[in-house]
C-alpha cells in the first residue's frame, strides 16, 4: 500500500499533525539555500517527540561526512539524497529528476521529481515511472487532492512525496490542506487496491 511522505516539515505542531492524520514519513530540508531549511539540532528536537512508528527523512545535498554523521546522530531513519555519495548506515532514498530516470540502479529507492535539487510543486508525465519497480518508486512534484488518483491508477509507488502544495506559506503547513490532502490520498489509495 503506497505510502505518505510530507516533506518541508519545520516545527513541532506541523510535525505532529502530519503524523496524527496519517503521514507514514516526514521530510526535514539540512539545504541552507531552501525556504524550507531546518538545522540539525532543531530538527532533532522535533524527531525526539515524533510517534514511534513515523519515520524521519534527511533531505540533504551533496552532503559531505561530517554532515552525514551528524544526520545519524540525530535520529533520522532515512537520508534523502540530492546528489553525491556517501557512506552511511541509514537507507538512502537517491532523488532525481524525470529527466535522470535511467540512471536509476535496481535496488535503490528512488525519489522522481520535477527538477533536480527542491521541489517545484510541477508534475511531469507519470507514464514514465512505469519504468521503475513500484515497490521502490517515490514519486513527488505536483501532486495534490485531485490528481493522486490519476496517479494511484497510472502506477502504484511505494510512497509519494508533497511539500509545497500543502503549505501556507513556504515551511509552514497549512493545516486544512494537509487533512484535505490525506482523505483524498487515503480514498485513492483504497480504490486503487
Amino acid at each position: 500500500m503506497t505510502k505518505l511522505k510530507i516533506c518541508g516539515i519545520t516545527n513541532l505542531e506541523d510535525a505532529l499533525f502530519c503524523a496524527e492524520n496519517g503521514a507514514d514519513a516526514l521530510g526535514f530540508v539540512l539545504y541552507e539555500k531552501s525556504p524550507r531549511y531546518i538545522d540539525i539540532k532543531q530538527s532533532g528536537e522535533i524527531i525526539r517527540h515524533l510517534p514511534p512508528f513515523v519515520c524521519a527523512v534527511a533531505v540533504a545535498v551533496n552532503p559531505d561526512c561530517e554532515l552525514t554523521k551528524k544526520i545519524e546522530d540525530a535520529g533520522f531513519n532515512l537520508l534523502q539524497l540530492h546528489g553525491g555519495k556517501v557512506k552511511t548506515r541509514l537507507r538512502i532514498i537517491r532523488a532525481l529528476s524525470y529527466q535522470m530516470i535511467s540512471q536509476h540502479h535496481s535496488g535503490e529507492y528512488i525519489l522522481i521529481d520535477s527538477a533536480k535539487i527542491g521541489g517545484t510543486g510541477k508534475s511531469f508525465n507519470w507514464e514514465m515511472l512505469k519504468t521503475i519497480p513500484a515497490n521502490r518508486l517515490i514519486v513527488s512534484g505536483g501532486l495534490n487532492s485531485k490528481n493522486i488518483f490519476t496517479l494511484l491508477r497510472i502506477t502504484k509507488p511505494y510512497a509519494v512525496d508533497l511539500s509545497s502544495s500543502l503549505e501556507a506559506s513556504p515551511g509552514v503547513k497549512d493545516h486544512s490542506k494537509v487533512k484535505e490532502f490525506i482523505e483524498a490520498f487515503q480514498q485513492a489509495r483504497g480504490e486503487s487496491l
